[in-house]
């Protein structure tokens, strides 16, 4: 019975670190160099919430993002990072597509090498407030919230446009294989 039940925990240790890692889905990886006082933009058309990482392998760039304009730049853009070594902009769903990504290579140094990730980041919610504000339907949706007296699920409505997340994928396969060990 002590051997079944550390199985259980190696099993939901195991669970707990796989669903942390499929919040965050990497989508592509790029590696290059820039020159100093250079930049280099990237075109970014996946919608949802997006997290860029920019880490800097030798020298410092930076990371600048826009929804305005597909080529931001150090006097042009909507969010930043200019730290040296890891840069990160979260970029929120209530941004228009296309958006701009731009990687700038410090004038301190004659050549920075880096590698940008983007990822998209599995039910992020996009809860500030300018967000809300620029929803036009934040109030209708709010009043729909309020009226429903049926609670929603996402199992067996037979609605094609419900989508099930991984995570409860996920989550509902691992109990199943707990629940076949311990009956």
């Amino acid at each position: 019975m002590q051997n079944l039940i550390q199985a259980v925990g190696i099993v939901l240790g195991l669970a707990v670190s796989v669903i942390l890692t499929c919040a965050h889905v990497a989508l592509q990886t790029i590696t290059s160099d820039i020159g100093s006082e250079n930049y280099t933009f990237y075109r970014l058309n996946r919608e949802g919430y997006i997290r860029v990482e920019l880490h800097t392998i030798h020298g410092d760039a930076d990371l600048f993002v826009s929804d305005k304009t597909l080529r931001p730049s150090y006097d042009d853009f909507e969010l930043q990072s200019v730290t040296c070594g890891r840069d990160v902009v979260d970029i929120p769903s209530s941004f228009k597509r296309p958006v701009g990504v731009s990687v700038y290579g410090h004038p301190s140094y004659d050549n920075s090498s880096f590698v940008l990730t983007i990822y998209h980041i599995a039910e992020k919610e996009d809860d500030t407030y300018s967000a809300l504000i620029d929803d036009d339907n934040y109030y209708a949706k709010s009043e729909n919230m309020q009226q429903s007296t049926k609670p929603s699920s996402s199992f067996g409505d037979g609605d094609a446009d419900s989508e099930e997340s991984p995570f409860w994928t996920l989550l509902i396969s691992i109990l199943k294989i707990i629940l076949e060990i311990l009956f």
